[in-house]
């Protein structure tokens, strides 16, 4: 369909990635669950649930943050508990090392596509909670075009939290009602498909600011200025267009 809008463009593809599914034909895939803060891990850890015990995750994916990076991410041991807690067996649980200065969530999906090649995997599902599905497979999608073209991405869509209730997210800088998260990923979309790398990084350090000016921690989180703003991403998000060209490429290419 000719003469969408970006807007358009972007309700279809955050429709078409919320009802994604990899085609049981498949067979089991790795799943990679995607970082969040404590407020919204199980909406992920209990979709890797559903997955395992339906047969659909050979391996679930965790990203195992060793760098200097303090992100609103509890770690791999706290996931790895819970997993264990919702019946998932330890040997089925792998670990991605992942040491680079800065946990966001397009620097974790360039870690997770490079593990996948490693791997030989040439397929993945990744989860996410609802709000935050179109940011993390536009950024699953900007690292296999840059280290794994031809790789197949497909979602999970991670179980509902709550819409009204209170969560902290984002490196632990954004937070409120999870309804009104979801304006907040469209907004940061917008700003981390910028080309210019400037503007990008501009951006990300005002909003830096104002966070911790509105939660009173302003000089203590001064220092690290540099790191959030590097947050965004050090390149450009990939366009919704050539997301949607993407599927297209995936779902018809035999």
């Amino acid at each position: 369909m000719d003469g969408l809008t970006e807007f358009e463009k972007l309700y279809q593809l955050n429709t078409m990635v919320l009802t994604d599914s990899a085609p049981v034909a498949n067979g089991p895939l790795p799943v990679y669950l995607f970082t969040e803060t404590p407020d919204n891990q199980e909406s992920v850890l209990k979709r890797a649930s559903i997955l395992h015990h339906r047969g659909r995750a050979s391996h679930v994916l965790l990203i195992d943050n060793l760098g200097g990076s303090r992100p609103g991410y509890p770690g791999c041991p706290p996931w790895e508990k819970r997993l264990g807690e919702l019946r998932i067996p330890s040997q089925k649980i792998v670990t991605i090392p992942f040491t680079a200065p800065v946990l966001h969530t397009l620097s974790e999906a360039c870690a997770m596509v490079e593990f996948a090649k490693k791997n030989g995997w040439n397929a993945v599902t990744i989860v996410f909670p609802p709000f935050h599905g179109s940011r993390c497979f536009l950024s699953a999608i900007t690292a296999v075009r840059h280290l794994n073209p031809g790789m197949l991405v497909y979602c999970e869509v991670g179980t509902t939290e709550p819409w009204h209730g209170h969560a902290v997210h984002s490196q632990n800088v954004v937070q409120g009602l999870r309804k009104d998260l979801v304006v907040g990923e469209l907004r940061r979309i917008k700003r981390y498909q910028r080309k210019n790398v400037f503007l990008r990084l501009l951006t990300d350090g005002v909003l830096f600011l104002k966070a911790s000016l509105r939660d009173g921690t302003l000089f203590q989180k001064l220092r690290n200025i540099r790191h959030y703003a590097k947050q965004g991403s050090p390149m450009p998000l990939c366009s919704t267009e050539d997301a949607l060209a993407y599927l297209e490429w995936r779902d018809t290419t035999k």
